[in-house]
C-alpha cells in the first residue's frame, strides 16, 4: 500500500477513543425488559430488547426474534408440571422478569433475551423451531440453530454430559427432559443491535511475542519501532500474557513495570487502545485448585485490579466451561468495564466442541475470538458465517483465530461474507505444538495488499449486503457439495461392511456385523475411516483399530443379536496407547428397555488391543451394551470392538 493510503487508514483508525466512565453501559450494551403485561385470558407477554415471548396458561410459548426483523423463531411447550402465571414481576434494574412463584414451577425472562424454564418437579420441555437454520448444531442436551437473521439455541443446566440431543425430526429443533433442580435456557439472538461503528473504525492488533521457552519470550512488549509500524493495520493492541510475573495469579505485576507503562502510554498516544492479558478460565484464585475452579466474583476482584492499570480493556483467554459461570461474569464484567473493550477469545469454552455457542454470554463482549486449533475441514464457510462472525448472533464483533487454518485467498473471502474480521497478527510465536500465531510472509502481504483494504470499505449494512449475498450463495453450495460427499461416504462404509463381512467369513462372534448403536458419536469433520466420525459400525466389523468413539461420559454402545441367545463370554476392545484405562459397565437385556449388570471395568491397567476378556453366568439376552465411564486420557469414550460369545454347553 502507498503511504498516502496508509496514512488515510491511519486517520480513519484514531476514530472513537473517547470512554465513558465504568460501569456506564454504552448504548450497544443496554438490554433490558422493555415490557411485561398480563392479558385478560391469564397470557404473559415478556419483551425484550432484542425478543418478545408470549406465555399462554397451558405452558405453550411462542418466541419471537426482534432484531434485525421480527419473525417467529421458536414454539415451546412445556409439559408434566403447574405453571402458576402470576402478574410479571420486573427488577428494578430492567434486567430480570419472573412469571410464576419460585416455590413452585415458574418462568424467568432476562434482558438478554433468554427465556429460563425452571421446573420444580419432573418435566418434558419441547423446543420446536419455526424457521428453516443454515445452521444446526447440537452438543450433549444443547443446541444452536441460526440463519442470516439470527436464531434460537436451547441449553440445558446443569449441563449433563451423556447421550446425544434428541432432536426433533433431523433440524427441527429438541426434547428436554428436566429434573427438580435443573433449567433449560432458551436463548432468541441477536440480543442487542450490531455495532457498526465499532466494526468499522476499531481493528485488532494482536502481539504474540516469540518465545524463548513455554511462557518466557524474547521480548515479551513491543518496542516502540513496531508499535508505530502495526499501527497502520490496526488501533487496538492486545497484549500477550508473556509480559506478566507469573500466570493467572491473583495481583499479577508485569516483569517490567516501567517498560509496561512507557508501551501503555506510547499506545494511546498512537491512537491504540491497549488491551492486556487475562482469563477467568486460568484464574487460580487464593487457595484455588487450578483452572475452571475461580467462581466470577473471586475473578472480578482480579479484574478490578488489572484495571487499576493504565490500559483500555481485557483480552480473555478463555471463559467458564460451566455456562451459569460465563454468563454471570461476561455480564457483571461488562457493568464493571463500562465502555472499555473487552475481547474474548473462546474456541471451546463453554463447551468442548466449539459447534454450539452461547450469544447471551459473547454479546457482552466487544470482540469474539475463535477458531484455535481448528483445520481447514472445521473452518468451514457456515463456522466462519455462525460461529466466528458474531452478525445477527451475538452482535458482538468476531475474528478468526487462525492459527491452524492459515489464511488465504478463499479465507479472505469468507470472512469478508460471514462479516467476521481477520485479526492482525504481527508477532513471531510458535507453541509447543508448532503452530505459528503470526502472519507469514505470504500470508502478509494478502492481508496488506488484498484484505485489509477491503475489510476497510464495509462500514455499515449497505456496504455489507452484496457480499451477504454472495457469502449465501457460497454457503449453499458448499453445504450441497458436503450432503453429496456424505452420501458418497455412506456408500464407501456400505460397501466397506459387506466386504469386511465376507472376508472374516463365519464366525462365532454373535456381535460380528450386527445392526449396532450408540447414544452419540464423535462426528467432527473429516473424522474417521469413512469422513462420517468414529461411527457404531466400527466396533462391531471385526478389526479393533477402527472403533466407535463419543464425547463426555457415559456414553452407550449397543449391538441387537437378531434374536435371544444363551451368552457366556464377552470381550471389550478400548483404544489403547500404552498409558489410558478405560471404566465400564457391561448389560445384557432381552427387551432393549430393562437391563441387567453382567460385567465391568473398574481398574486402572491399561486398554490393550487384545481387550478385555469377561466369562459370565450364561444369561439369555437379545442385546448387549458397553455403558462406558471413563477415560484416563481425555473425555473421549471408545469401544474398538465388541465381540459376544454362546455359552459352552
Amino acid at each position: 500500500m502507498t503511504a498516502c493510503t496508509l496514512a488515510a487508514i491511519a486517520l480513519l483508525l484514531c476514530v472513537g477513543l473517547g470512554q465513558a466512565a465504568a460501569g456506564e453501559l454504552p448504548a450497544r450494551f443496554q438490554m433490558t425488559i422493555e415490557s411485561a403485561e398480563r392479558g385478560e385470558d391469564g397470557s404473559v407477554t415478556v419483551t425484550t430488547t432484542g425478543a418478545r415471548y408470549e406465555i399462554a396458561p397451558d405452558g405453550a410459548v411462542e418466541c419471537y426474534q426482534q432484531i434485525p426483523q421480527e419473525r417467529k423463531v421458536a414454539h415451546v411447550t412445556i409439559t408434566g408440571v403447574a405453571l402458576p402465571l402470576t402478574r410479571p414481576r420486573v427488577s428494578g434494574d430492567g434486567y430480570l422478569c419472573t412469571v410464576g412463584l419460585k416455590s413452585a414451577s415458574h418462568l424467568e425472562v432476562t434482558a438478554d433475551s433468554v427465556l429460563r424454564v425452571a421446573p420444580r418437579a419432573e418435566a418434558e420441555v419441547r423446543v420446536e423451531l419455526t424457521f428453516e437454520p443454515e445452521y444446526f448444531a447440537s452438543e450433549m442436551q444443547n443446541l444452536f440453530a441460526a440463519d442470516y437473521l439470527g436464531g434460537c439455541g436451547a441449553y440445558q443446566l446443569p449441563t449433563r454430559p451423556g447421550p446425544a440431543l434428541d432432536r426433533i425430526q433431523d433440524q427441527g429443533g429438541g426434547r428436554f427432559h428436566l429434573e427438580p433442580g435443573e433449567s433449560l435456557l432458551v436463548s432468541i439472538f441477536p440480543p442487542r443491535e450490531y455495532d457498526w461503528e465499532e466494526h468499522a473504525t476499531e481493528h485488532i492488533v494482536h502481539d504474540f511475542p516469540p518465545l524463548l521457552e513455554p511462557g518466557l519470550a524474547s521480548r515479551p512488549l513491543p518496542t516502540d519501532e513496531q508499535l508505530r509500524e502495526w499501527r497502520s493495520f490496526g488501533n487496538v493492541l492486545v497484549l500477550h500474557l508473556e509480559f506478566w510475573e507469573g500466570f493467572c495469579i491473583p495481583g499479577i505485576k508485569p516483569r517490567d513495570p516501567e517498560r509496561f507503562e512507557q508501551v501503555c502510554r506510547l499506545a494511546r498516544e498512537l491512537g491504540y487502545r491497549a488491551l492486556i492479558y487475562t482469563s477467568p478460565y486460568f484464574f487460580r484464585a487464593e487457595g484455588g485448585r487450578g483452572r475452571d475452579t475461580s467462581e466470577p466474583e473471586q475473578y472480578l476482584a482480579e479484574m478490578d485490579h488489572l484495571l487499576s492499570y493504565p490500559v483500555d480493556g481485557l483480552y480473555w483467554d478463555g471463559i467458564y466451561s460451566d455456562v451459569e459461570k460465563a454468563w454471570r461474569v461476561a455480564r457483571l464484567a461488562r457493568q464493571r468495564l463500562g465502555d472499555r473493550r473487552l475481547y474474548v477469545h473462546c474456541t471451546r469454552k463453554p463447551f468442548h466442541e466449539s459447534r454450539v455457542i452461547c450469544p447471551f454470554v459473547d454479546t457482552y463482549a466487544d470482540y469474539l475470538l475463535r477458531g484455535e486449533g481448528r483445520n481447514r475441514r472445521f473452518i468451514h464457510a457456515d463456522f466462519v458465517r455462525f460461529i466466528v462472525s458474531g452478525y445477527n448472533v451475538s452482535n458482538a464483533v468476531g475474528t478468526l483465530c487462525y492459527d491452524a487454518c492459515r489464511i488465504d485467498r478463499d479465507i479472505v473471502e469468507e470472512c469478508l461474507g460471514a462479516n467476521a474480521k481477520i485479526p492482525y497478527w504481527p508477532g513471531g510465536q510458535i507453541n509447543r505444538m508448532g503452530r505459528k500465531y503470526f502472519l507469514l510472509p505470504d500470508e502478509h502481504a494478502l492481508f496488506a495488499d488484498e484484505y485489509f483494504p477491503r475489510m476497510l470499505e464495509v462500514d455499515g449494512e449497505q456496504a455489507y449486503a452484496p457480499l451477504e449475498r454472495a457469502n449465501r450463495d457460497l454457503r449453499a453450495r458448499l453445504r450441497a457439495e458436503r450432503r453429496a460427499a456424505r452420501d458418497q461416504h455412506l456408500r464407501e462404509l456400505e460397501q466397506y461392511l459387506a466386504e469386511r463381512k465376507a472376508a472374516v467369513g463365519p464366525t462365532d462372534n454373535l456381535a460380528a456385523f450386527k445392526r449396532t448403536t450408540a447414544s452419540n458419536v464423535s462426528d467432527l469433520p473429516g473424522q474417521g475411516p469413512h469422513q462420517l466420525g468414529w461411527l457404531p459400525e466400527y466396533a462391531t466389523d471385526a478389526r479393533p483399530k477402527t472403533y466407535w468413539g463419543a464425547d463426555y461420559a457415559p456414553q452407550w454402545l449397543m449391538v441387537d443379536l437378531a434374536g435371544e441367545r444363551l451368552i457366556g463370554r464377552i470381550v471389550v476392545v478400548n483404544f489403547a496407547d500404552g498409558e489410558r484405562y478405560y471404566h465400564y459397565r457391561v448389560e445384557c437385556s432381552t427387551d432393549g428397555e430393562t437391563w441387567r449388570a453382567v460385567a465391568e471395568k473398574t481398574d486402572k491397567s491399561p486398554a490393550t488391543w487384545d481387550g478385555d476378556e469377561h466369562i459370565i453366568e450364561p444369561t439369555l439376552a437379545r442385546y448387549v451394551r458397553v455403558v462406558m465411564l471413563h477415560n484416563s486420557a481425555n473425555i473421549g469414550l471408545h469401544v474398538g470392538e465388541l465381540e459376544v460369545y454362546q455359552a459352552q454347553e
